[in-house]
């Protein structure tokens, strides 16, 4: 325990730079409770496509932390959808807006392609309009989770989104 600790001292100082004060010691507060508590995690490689790189670092530090995911990362249309055809990941955080391509494209072609139609993609963005979810899962999105997120509660919205597909992301 106390070598975890100090391991995610080290992680605080160096990664947590970018992220503003109230959401790091949430995020440091959550990490350190599991990690005492003891929470039995199940493996997943999940691909985050964001084009912000202060999300991607608030989501690679919980789903790699609290739920020991392999993560991911692609910052436009194009480079996600190539990391969806190349390593087919357990499923895919996905933003809307985004550079090159955006995600109602992505995940249409996703869905379209035999290699790749049964991973799960969750869209994760700032659009709350009611046309843009129902977009979203007319082409077949798993889940429709709106940001700004809460980073405590992020994992157990992606369980109940993939619950819908597949097993919860964390085994309780």
């Amino acid at each position: 325990e106390e070598q975890q600790s100090r391991h995610l001292g080290i992680h605080k100082r160096c990664l947590f730079q970018h992220i503003p004060g109230r959401s790091l010691q949430l995020i440091y507060r959550l990490v350190t409770y599991s990690l005492r508590a003891g929470v039995k995690l199940v493996s997943m490689r999940v691909l985050v496509v964001e084009d912000d790189r202060s999300i991607q670092m608030v989501l690679e530090l919980v789903l790699n932390r609290m739920a020991k995911c392999e993560v991911l990362l692609a910052s436009d249309g194009p480079e996600g959808l190539a990391k969806i055809r190349e390593y087919k990941p357990d499923f895919v955080l996905l933003d809307l807006m985004l550079p090159g391509m955006d995600g109602f494209e992505i995940c249409q072609r996703a869905k379209a392609d035999d290699s790749t139609r049964h991973i799960p993609i969750i869209f994760l963005t700032a659009q709350p309009q009611p046309a843009s979810v129902a977009r979203a899962m007319a082409l077949g999105a798993a889940g429709y989770l709106v940001k700004p997120f809460d980073p405590i509660k992020i994992i157990d919205e992606i369980n109940e989104a993939l619950a819908r597909v597949q097993s919860p992301l964390i085994a309780k």
